[in-house]
């Protein structure tokens, strides 16, 4: 017989790798070994091509059917796992209840405040070049301290954009309140206008809906609309090209439709016009550096150097302001405004980085009490699954798959306490919202980012609420189990350890509670302090038209006819809602070329008797003395105390002011008249600054007017203004507010702070309670014998009880000791904030701690009771 010659081939590397992973050699029966023979033989009766092929074939034969078996039992181990789970959900349904109840919580505020932190560390990053884009701010000296102003003027814009070639466009702001005249003839008043500059959109990012944008605001009288504003004035018609008439009959074409603005912007407006269009009427702002104020943003270029750029501004100082003159100007990033920025003159409302971390903190706290509560919940119920394990162990359990019996149990409940959140979250969104005044928006499919945060929370919090019982239980061994010979050092520990776990829930939860009451009462005090002048039943509303402002006197008149008004004043500014008027002025006792500046309100006759100031010596205005008009002061008390007269009345006073750079010119002369005593212009976290009051010599000056009213019918008065207001100037709506309502939203943030820090308690003190209640549970399941013996012995049930209560609370011991030096350097701190604010001593702690000692008790006092109660025989027979 003719033998074919042998041939010698190597099989495929991958191949012959994977068969010796999954089918090592064991000695006498060898897989690789047969696959290895039959494979020579075929490359030497086919050719080792097809021997190679026949050999990858097998190989996946082989190893694919090892795969599907594993994955089928593992499938079918997890199912079963899963079931396990729900039985053990349906059969203790306390217990689940708590558990999944306060996951659920933690994970849903868990998402509210990372989802609001998100929010607020993404402002104004959706501008394509945010991070190269800066505002302009300054800094001026006034009184030897420094005032920074998130506001600049008009010429500094041009000159930077000369001077400094590493700013690739410059664009002012200039907001503006006004009455808009659509072509259907509808009135609005509109505070979101802002003119600005052609070069706005190469600045700034915005999605066009209509129009050019290169051609938007490049000619004067043209605006662009955001859609909002767009589908008020247009409904479904389109807005470019339409007419839109502007305070004084200024005609204003629209341009072009843009998106509105997003809420993670830290300025925000409804119709933007072009810069130009002013120098029809007010040719002067653009070389004005002293009025009005605008804000300036400019577009670096990559390699824009801040702390160069910072030192340059010296030799911009050197060139264009005069000697000596109390201002410079500075760079501040875009990226840095919303949490990092507190200016006089802000162009929105900012909040703080600090805020961001506290709020942040308190997520955290909740969530990780959430997960303390279950692993104490868990591990109070050992003993009764201590026993289970045993068994299972006993029948050939590994410690392994016990764990991940545990582990998925674990996530089991992790993730019906996240579908239990969404219904939460949904039904808390509009009250959330409402609390840190933004909308808070979450949508589960689009929004990837918060779909994984939320699986991702739901699997962190399974698995770290897990890991403790799945390591805990796993490790009893079967002969400790059945001989019930579990030491007492051991449980010992294990109480100690649950002791530390709620302590620290109680810690948290005495913070927050000491925290809010610390809170609450600073808020009262500033909501009840006497703020110097009368801000009930008084109207202000602007009176920032000609055609009022021309027309005030005899407009007074007419509204006096109203028996429910009292008194009218007009002025240039008023408090909680305008800042005073500042210029420098030269008082008795100073050299005559020095000055100091001074907050000035410029006002009529009637300004302390409508707001009800109180004058503490000296007089009022008057009408019959005809010099008052140019020649009489009023200053508040720390003015003349910082001027150090003990006598004020009969003090010279001179305004002075700069005319465009050179020499001081005298606007007016006069004497002090009155004294009036401090009032608050701004928040309480402000001290009272010197203050003068002049009568206003021209009604341009007059912004606002105040209207009193004796507080009987307060909607007849209304209807009285609007109809005046409507006759005097039909081509613009009335809008007024009540002063007492601005002035509580000065301090609007301090409120949302204290709403936040009670819900944050409370929710904070139902999950330490489910804690502390797992924990009493346990220990009376530890101590059923001992009660049983002590009842024997003679124990009364009240005794018992006492005992009971005094081991359960011990934690609190600790949760006070941790607490409450936290909560004390927490509140010392904020209340730093407020130049008048409540002292505190350690009588301001004492209501926290008998809330939480309150809670506590009653929180444990039912299963001690019932404890107490059992039948002796029962107790002794239940070990």
């Amino acid at each position: 017989m003719n033998k074919r010659k042998q041939k010698s081939s190597k099989p495929p590397i991958l191949a012959e790798g994977l068969i010796k992973i999954f089918f090592p050699d064991k000695g006498n029966y060898s897989t690789v070994g047969d696959i290895h023979e039959q494979y020579n033989y075929l490359v030497s009766e086919t050719g080792s091509i097809k021997a190679k092929i026949w050999y990858v074939r097998q190989t996946v034969k082989s190893i694919l059917p090892l795969f599907t078996s594993s994955i089928y039992w593992s499938l079918s181990m997890i199912r079963n796992y899963i079931k396990f789970a729900w039985r053990n959900i349906k059969k203790n349904k306390l217990y689940s209840a708590i558990n999944i109840v306060g996951l659920a919580i933690g994970i849903a505020i868990c998402a509210f405040l990372f989802q609001y932190i998100r929010l607020e560390l993404s402002y104004d990053k959706h501008h394509e070049n945010a991070e190269n884009i800066y505002r302009i701010t300054e800094e001026n000296y006034e009184d030897d301290k420094s005032v920074f102003t998130a506001s600049s003027y008009p010429p500094v814009a041009d000159i930077l954009a000369n001077d400094f070639p590493e700013f690739e466009n410059v664009v002012r702001l200039y907001p503006l309140g006004v009455s808009i005249t659509t072509p259907q003839n509808a009135k609005f008043n509109e505070t979101g206008f802002c003119y600005a500059d052609s070069t706005y959109f190469d600045v700034f990012t915005h999605k066009f809906l209509a129009g050019n944008k290169d051609a938007a605001l490049q000619n004067p009288f043209r605006v662009v609309l955001t859609k909002s504003i767009a589908d008020k004035y247009f409904g479904n018609e389109n807005p470019v090209g339409q007419m839109l008439k502007v305070e004084d009959g200024l005609q204003f074409m629209v341009d072009a439709v843009i998106e509105d603005f997003p809420q993670s912007s830290h300025f925000r407006f409804d119709i933007l016009a072009s810069m130009s269009s002013l120098r029809s009427n007010m040719d002067w702002f653009f070389s004005s550096w002293h009025y009005p104020p605008v804000y300036i943003y400019a577009l670096a270029n990559s390699g824009f150097n801040l702390p160069a750029f910072n030192d340059r501004v010296y030799d911009f100082h050197k060139k264009y302001f005069r000697e000596g003159e109390p201002r410079r100007i500075q760079a501040q990033p875009l990226l840095d405004i919303h949490l990092a920025s507190d200016l006089e003159n802000e162009i929105g409302v900012n909040t703080s980085i600090e805020y961001i971390y506290l709020l942040g903190g308190i997520g955290i706290l909740i969530l990780v009490i959430a997960c303390i509560n279950f692993m104490n919940l868990n591990t109070a119920r050992a003993e009764s699954r201590a026993k289970e394990v045993g068994i299972k162990k006993v029948v050939g359990a590994e410690r392994k798959s016990l764990m991940v019996q545990f582990f998925l149990e674990a996530i089991t409940y992790s993730i019906a306490a996240l579908f239990f959140a969404v219904f939460i979250i949904e039904a808390l969104k509009g009250p959330f919202s409402e609390i840190v005044g933004t909308t808070i928006q979450i949508n589960y499919i689009f929004d990837l980012y918060m779909t994984i945060g939320f699986i991702a929370i739901a699997l962190l919090v399974g698995f770290a609420s897990g890991l403790y019982p799945a390591v805990y239980l796993s490790r009893f061994k079967p002969t400790e189990v059945f001989q019930k010979s579990l030491s007492g050092t051991r449980n010992r520990t294990n109480i100690n350890f649950r002791n530390v776990l709620v302590g620290f829930q109680f810690a948290v939860s005495f913070f927050l509670i000491l925290t809010t009451i610390i809170v609450f009462d600073q808020v009262e005090f500033i909501r009840n302090k006497n703020l110097g002048f009368s801000a009930e039943q008084t109207l202000i509303f602007p009176l920032k038209d000609k055609v009022v402002q021309n027309k005030l006197e005899s407009i007074r008149n007419r509204i006096l006819t109203d028996a429910n008004i009292t008194s009218v004043t007009a002025a240039s500014s008023i408090p909680g809602i305008d800042r005073e008027l500042n210029y420098p002025f030269n008082v008795d006792g100073m050299p005559f070329d020095e000055t100091v500046s001074l907050n000035t309100i410029l006002t009529d006759h009637d300004f302390l008797t409508t707001l009800q100031i109180e004058l503490i010596s000296g007089r009022n205005f008057s009408r019959e003395i005809t010099t008052d008009e140019r020649e009489a002061f009023i200053v508040n008390e720390t003015a003349a105390k910082q001027f150090g007269w003990d006598d004020p009345i009969n003090k010279k006073i001179r305004a002075q002011r700069y005319d465009h750079g050179l020499e001081k010119k005298v606007l007016r002369e006069g004497s002090v008249i009155g004294v009036v005593k401090d009032f608050h212009w701004e928040s309480l976290q402000n001290e009272i600054e010197p203050l003068l009051i002049q009568i206003s010599y021209q009604n341009y000056f007059y912004d606002y007017m105040a209207v009193k009213f004796s507080g009987q019918n307060s909607a007849t008065a209304i209807a009285h203004l609007e109809k005046i207001w409507n006759e005097t100037v039909p081509h613009r709506a009335m809008e007024y507010n009540f002063l007492d309502k601005k002035f509580e939203e000065m301090f609007l943030q301090e409120q949302r702070l204290f709403t936040m820090f009670s819900y944050s308690a409370g929710i904070a003190i139902i999950v330490a309670c489910l804690g502390l209640f797992g924990l009493s549970v346990y220990i009376v399941q530890k101590r059923t014998k001992e009660i049983g013996i002590r009842k024997v012995l003679g124990a009364s049930s009240q005794s018992i009880t006492v005992s009971l209560i005094v081991d359960i609370l011990k934690p609190l011991v600790l949760s006070v000791a941790v607490g409450l030096p936290v909560a004390v350097v927490f509140t010392n701190s904020w209340l730093e904030n407020f130049a008048y604010r409540i002292d505190t001593t350690m009588w301001s702690y004492l209501p926290a701690l008998l809330v939480l000692l309150t809670i506590a008790v009653v929180t444990v006092s039912f299963q001690a009771i019932k404890a107490s109660h059992y039948n002796p025989v029962d107790s002794i027979r239940s070990e």
